[in-house]
């Protein structure tokens, strides 16, 4: 009797077996599946497309046109805009979804700018204000005055100087504006400074849960070729070491005022492009580093110049004699940031969080009337012992180590 038992006991154990590999196992593939799944490309090139599907705006030709780059080793996410009039052959990039499909456009685009496009993304204007509710306002600054409405697309827009936390309908109304003088080379500017400040905002405060929450909203929005599992995948592979940067589209004006590929340019461009990385642009701006520390005991100027070069690749002007920079507590240190624009400001400060990683600095802004006061007072301190302050993008007052 004993041995039944213990063949039915066996029987028991390979059915179970069994139904783990036909049920189970299955469940749990299909379970993994849908909320993760690996792409093999890398890097990953997505061809975004903006339609504005009002009835005024003709019907739905692409307003906007980006490459994402997506470098899933690195972790660098690389955009670059196509300008929307840019001339292809006889048309205008714009035109080619609405008469030629999606895989048409995917073509075009992917020989232009020299590498694969394998997916793309179909989106509308709805989505920025999906976006900046669910992950909260982006931060603009507005050096001239902004009006417009358009009754027809329900399109009103009045925004005067100054800085702003916009989001929702705000925010539509500013990435759509285009009436200045840069037209729409000024809206793509606009449009790719709030795209980053909400990629930043994403790696900021999405977990996966949030994550796949706002990526099912989006996916009712939107027409693409990329699934949710895909989303999270790639999501996860940037996440921890997301660097985001932009790559000038390389074009040039015709006597006629038709925008073209810039062709002195675009070898370069495809080669950035292929190489998918960013790059930290340090070179375009000029620090000055102002000594506040009580009895340095080196030679601060040959201190803080190796620092830099040797921490940001970057070279730097000093002022190395102890001055009496009142207000300004001794051993303090303090930022003016004199370079307007958002992202002129992250750089700045990711420049100077590589070169004095250890120092916390109260930062101003001056040309916004942040800190301005202060600002003209470290000016004249400066200028009335020698030192010509002029062309700076930033004023860096620096005290002791700060760690927290």
């Amino acid at each position: 009797m004993s041995r039944w038992w213990h063949l039915l006991g066996l029987v028991t154990l390979l059915l179970g077996g069994l139904l783990v590999v036909l049920f189970i196992v299955p469940f749990a593939v299909f379970f993994v599946n849908l909320v993760y799944r690996p792409i093999s490309y890398d890097p990953v090139y997505v061809l975004v497309m903006g339609v504005d599907n009002s009835p005024t705006a003709g019907g739905d030709r692409t307003d906007v046109m980006m490459l994402v780059g997506i470098n899933q080793k690195a972790g660098d996410v690389v955009i670059s805009s196509i300008p929307r009039d840019l001339t292809v052959g006889e048309h205008k990039i714009n035109a080619i979804y609405k008469t030629m499909g999606v895989e048409e456009t995917k073509r075009v685009v992917s020989q232009i700018v020299g590498v694969p496009v394998h997916r793309y993304l179909v989106v509308n204007y709805e989505v920025f204000k999906t976006l900046s509710e669910a992950i909260g306002p982006v931060e603009v600054f507005i050096d001239t005055p902004m009006y417009y409405e358009d009754v027809h697309q329900g399109l009103y827009i009045h925004f005067e100087p100054g800085t702003y936390q916009l989001e929702g309908n705000e925010l539509l109304a500013y990435i759509r504006y285009r009436h200045d003088e840069k037209g729409d080379i000024g809206r793509l500017e606009r449009q790719r400074e709030v795209i980053l400040q909400l990629l930043k905002k994403a790696q900021q405060t999405l977990d996966y849960g949030r994550l796949i929450s706002l990526g099912l909203e989006l996916l009712k929005e939107v027409r693409t070729d990329i699934d949710l599992a895909e989303m999270v995948y790639l999501y996860s592979k940037v996440r921890k070491n997301l660097r985001i940067g932009y790559l000038s589209f390389p074009y040039a004006f015709t006597e006629e005022g038709d925008v073209v590929i810039d062709k002195s340019k675009i070898t370069e461009f495809h080669q950035r492009l292929n190489e998918c990385r960013v790059r930290e642009e340090t070179r375009q701006f000029r620090f000055l580093v102002v000594n506040n520390i009580a009895n340095y005991p080196y030679n601060f100027d040959l201190v803080v110049k190796s620092q830099w070069i040797s921490r940001v690749q970057c070279e730097v002007d000093t002022v190395g004699e102890e001055l009496d920079l009142s207000p300004i507590k001794k051993n303090e240190s303090v930022l003016f940031i004199t370079k307007r624009g958002i992202a002129a400001k992250e750089q700045i400060l990711r420049c100077l969080e590589k070169a004095h990683p250890t120092h916390r600095f109260q930062v101003y802004e001056p040309w916004n009337l942040d800190g301005l006061d202060l600002y003209l007072k470290m000016i004249d301190t400066l200028s009335s012992n020698g030192y010509y302050v002029e062309g700076f993008d930033a004023l860096v007052i620096l005290g002791v180590s700060q760690l927290e």
